[in-house]
């Protein structure tokens, strides 16, 4: 039987006896796609975003730390998605209802880590370190490769490695995507004999996740293990970096592999266009655009090409298009000739047509928050600053506030999957208040190419702006 993905949207939370008093049923906006979780502090805003995106990367350890009873994500087909809380994490339980059956299983599995433990008796042992660690290593197919030879004392090696820097973040840490976190688990699972339901992975796999937290500024960067010895890594080494730096980066390697592919076809339609004009002059019949035509299709791709080289994409040298005589034009040779050049230049560009589409929206989004300045790409930058003054900027020499724009839109339109549900919490952040009024206009422009879905959670009235069918107020209400 076909899932339809469609069927197995997230369409809404439930959450019973959330810090022992309060039960809250939120059901999420359909047009436009945004909701925003209204409240005071401490009515639990942050920590609803936190648990939805415990649940879809599988991540229990972390959903058990919060005080709750249940927690239940609903499906657009009335299906949902129910975690239990026990009284002991190994208690606990996930229960799939599901049109056509109830299941349950335990998610969490200590008894492999206890062997481990027991096998290596030199060091304390950290259940719940290592089980973060599960979920958030960059050694994932190490890891998968020793359990299947039942090979602990590496493993456990291994985890001595891991140390912690603060509440969320750990050294040699990413975060891993929900399919690879799923075949972590499928090990663990098969190993208990315990099935895992398709349609739960399907739930997973149909419902991509971008959550923005509020501190999202800086990021730590990873260890060079090989300067330390693997059970002292001083503290003080632990040096933050800008995240707006680290996209930058990112967006050059983007902009790098785009740049790759354009060489690749380039250098194919080069290398037999010689052979292809001599095909076209010979054919008599071939027919070819009037020189008019022609010329508007020329001075299309000069244009485009102009562009291209404002986002570092191409260089000077490198455009394809030269001055071309217009009385030339008429000449039947050379038209059909330059009929297949105008073919074959469309076809380059093309290689770069999601790409400027993303990056011309990231200019807009941008320039349009920052104050004399704007935003600017070349070839061997992902972006930088540039003042009305021509002074050039690093990216972290901008302003917090001007920082948390670049860093949301960055997000949203190079890291959010389609059809995402993105969670975003505490926006206004060092946002001016004219910026938070138009936040959400901002997003559901940014968010509306790929279709996707925002859950945010806020205390700021600007962020709102009188869009009062969006909000869902969190209030005490007290258990029954």
């Amino acid at each position: 039987m076909t899932v339809e993905k469609d069927d197995l949207r997230i369409i809404g939370v439930k959450v019973e006896d959330l810090f022992n008093t309060k039960n809250y049923d939120i059901d999420f906006n359909e047009d436009p796609n945004v909701t925003i979780i209204y409240g005071l502090n401490g009515t639990g805003k942050t920590t609803i975003l936190r648990m939805i995106h415990n649940i879809l990367s599988l991540n229990f350890i972390s959903l058990e730390k919060n005080n709750f009873k249940s927690f239940t994500l609903k499906l657009k087909n009335g299906s949902f998605i129910e975690y239990k809380k026990g009284d002991k994490p190994e208690k606990s339980e996930v229960i799939l209802f599901s049109k056509s059956s109830k299941r349950k299983w335990k998610p969490i599995d200590l008894q492999i880590i206890k062997r481990i433990s027991r096998s290596y008796k030199k060091k304390p042992f950290d259940y719940i370190s290592f089980y973060n660690y599960l979920i958030h290593t960059d050694l994932a197919e190490k890891f998968i490769e020793l359990f299947k030879n039942n090979n602990y004392d590496e493993i456990y090696d291994l985890i001595l490695e891991l140390r912690k820097i603060n509440k969320e973040y750990y050294i040699y840490t990413k975060e891993l995507s929900p399919h690879e976190v799923f075949s972590l688990f499928e090990l663990f699972f098969e190993k208990k004999k315990i099935p895992i339901s398709q349609w739960f992975y399907d739930v997973i796999k149909f419902n991509p996740l971008l959550y923005i937290e509020s501190e999202r500024l800086v990021q730590y960067k990873k260890f060079d293990k090989r300067r330390f010895s693997k059970y002292s890594i001083p503290s003080d080494e632990l040096e933050p970096e800008r995240v707006i730096s680290i996209f930058s980066r990112q967006l050059q390697e983007i902009k790098d592999e785009f740049i790759g592919n354009y060489n690749e076809i380039s250098q194919t339609l080069n290398r037999t266009f010689p052979k292809r004009v001599v095909d076209i002059l010979k054919t008599e019949k071939e027919k070819f655009p009037t020189s008019s035509v022609l010329e508007k299709q020329i001075e299309e791709i000069r244009q485009l090409e102009e562009e291209l080289i404002s986002f570092g994409l191409v260089t000077k040298k490198e455009k394809e298009i030269a001055e071309i005589n217009k009385e030339n034009l008429e000449i039947s040779e050379i038209a059909k000739s330059i009929s297949l050049w105008v073919d074959d230049t469309n076809k380059k560009h093309l290689q770069f047509k999601d790409l400027m589409n993303k990056l011309r929206l990231f200019r807009d989004v941008v320039n349009n928050h920052l104050n004399e300045k704007d935003i600017m790409f070349d070839s061997n930058d992902g972006f930088y600053f540039f003042t009305n003054l021509d002074e050039k900027l690093s990216s972290d020499k901008l302003s917090s506030g001007e920082q948390h724009i670049v860093v949301l839109s960055y997000n949203l339109i190079f890291k959010a999957e389609k059809n995402a549900l993105v969670l975003i919490d505490e926006p206004e952040i060092s946002l001016h208040s004219i910026w938070q009024n138009n936040f959400v206009d901002d997003i559901i422009k940014m968010g509306k190419e790929k279709s996707l879905y925002f859950l945010i959670a806020t205390h700021s009235s600007e962020i709102i702006n009188g869009r009062f069918g969006l909000i869902r107020r969190l209030e005490k209400i007290e258990s029954s």
